[in-house]
């Protein structure tokens, strides 16, 4: 098994959001269940779209949540039920900068493609692997975290079959929300996000009574 390694690697800039709760609206928070999620999106169709729910924790009075502008490639056989369902990933990680290009070989494995890269994008330039149930696979993005490793935040619903390419602009736009599933019952808050490509850092905070988040760059207060 191999990782093809990009040239010059650069240490891409940490970003963090950081959710904050009051006391009250902490306990609310946890008596109905709810899971802090958030998601990474993606430009499709000028659309911003997420298909994965990258993170989902439960209710703190402070989550930080960091990342690295740090992208890779993977794939699986099969899709997830639901947004927040985790994925089995098939492959490994191929690290992939916006403007590079990576094929999958025959065995599944990645290698360097020889296909024009679009600057600002993630490419497979072509999939030459039928896939463990030989229809094709579903790609995977990975973003790396603080502990270096990558984590899957978006999939692909279109399946790329033998000899077909695909292409994935990431955007910097990152949405987070309240979510509580009881009884196959799904209830969410109003969902927040923020276009994190000129900050490294927002904090925001969810009132439970008003149902409103209220997001900013300053740093979250201490609350007692």
């Amino acid at each position: 098994m191999r990782e093809v390694h990009s040239a010059s690697d650069i240490v891409p800039h940490i970003k963090t959001i950081e959710v904050y709760e009051s006391p009250a609206d902490l306990e609310s928070l946890r008596q109905s269940k709810f899971k802090l999620c958030l998601a990474h999106t993606f430009l499709a169709n000028n659309n911003l779209v997420s298909t994965l729910a990258w993170k989902s924790l439960s209710p703190a009075p402070f989550t930080p949540i960091t990342w690295q502008a740090s992208y890779a490639l993977n794939w699986t056989d099969e899709l997830p039920n639901g947004i927040s369902d985790p994925i089995t990933l098939s492959g490994l990680w191929q690290p992939c900068k916006k403007g590079e290009v990576f094929d999958l070989d025959p065995t599944g494995l990645w290698s360097r493609s020889s296909k024009t890269p679009v600057p600002g994008k993630l490419m497979v330039g072509i999939n030459r692997f039928k896939g463990d149930i030989g229809t094709g696979v579903f790609i995977v993005i990975g973003l790396k975290g603080k502990d270096d490793k990558f984590d899957p935040i978006f999939i692909d619903h279109v399946n790329v079959g033998l000899n077909m390419s695909a292409i994935f602009e990431p955007s910097d736009v990152v949405k987070w929300w309240y979510r509580a599933e009881i009884e196959a019952a799904e209830t969410l808050s109003p969902e927040e996000s923020y276009d994190m490509a000129t900050v490294s850092y927002v904090s925001s905070t969810y009132s439970y009574v008003d149902g409103v988040w209220a997001t900013s760059i300053d740093r979250a207060p201490r609350l007692v």
